[in-house]
């Protein structure tokens, strides 16, 4: 049993270690309005469009106030950036995860596999890059500035699998895998068919064999 010096002291290192690593007085209360508001974005930019997402149901739905956006965004343009970049990021870490650019053959076949399992969830609306450019009309708009990032961090990965795995003429190729993947996305939802992606692997593997040196 603790005698109650013992108990003083364990009582000081337990508040000591609860404290270590604590963001100061009132940042996490800043930053979890930040997060919460681009969860929103999130969730309901990617479900609903960017423009029928006004901002007032954005900050309604993350409970927080107009003050807190310009706060942290400035505005609309400049959330709908982030969401954008976001949703980039996930995507980009995701494939990172299962895909390395020795894989050759082995990743591009992994990667239209990633497709199809991302089409089979219930809440898939779509490519969000492919649907924020047909809203985002105006070229300088900062979230188009994501998009084109996003596509060539996509041109650059199919590029070097397909060097990897040995292909002739890869930037023709490529483009021609860049077409098959967006063609997936776009049927999943055009066509209501789930398994376009597993149509479009199947494309892709005559492909790399008609083209593999």
């Amino acid at each position: 049993m603790l005698g109650k010096i013992d108990r003083l002291v364990y009582t000081v290192k337990v508040a000591a270690v609860k404290r270590r690593g604590r963001p100061p007085r009132g940042a996490g209360r800043r930053e979890s309005v930040e997060g919460r508001i681009l969860d929103s974005a999130t969730q309901l930019f990617y479900k609903e469009g960017l423009r029928a997402t006004g901002i007032e149901r954005v900050l309604s739905h993350a409970g927080a106030a107009k003050a807190s956006l310009y706060a942290h965004y400035g505005s609309k343009d400049d959330l709908v950036s982030a969401y954008l970049e976001r949703q980039a990021q996930a995507w980009m870490t995701r494939v990172q995860g299962r895909i390395a650019p020795g894989d050759g053959r082995a990743g591009l076949l992994r990667l239209f596999d990633m497709l199809g399992e991302l089409a089979a969830g219930e809440d898939f609306r779509g490519c969000p890059f492919l649907n924020a450019s047909s809203e985002l009309a105006d070229p300088s708009h900062p979230g188009r500035t994501v998009v084109r990032r996003q596509r060539e961090w996509l041109h650059g990965l199919v590029r070097g699998l397909l060097s990897a795995a040995g292909v002739r003429d890869v930037d023709r190729v490529s483009r021609a895998v860049v077409v098959l993947y967006d063609g997936a996305l776009a049927s999943t939802i055009l066509d209501g068919d789930r398994r376009a992606a597993v149509a479009a692997r199947f494309a892709l593997e005559h492909l790399l064999d008609a083209t593999t040196k």
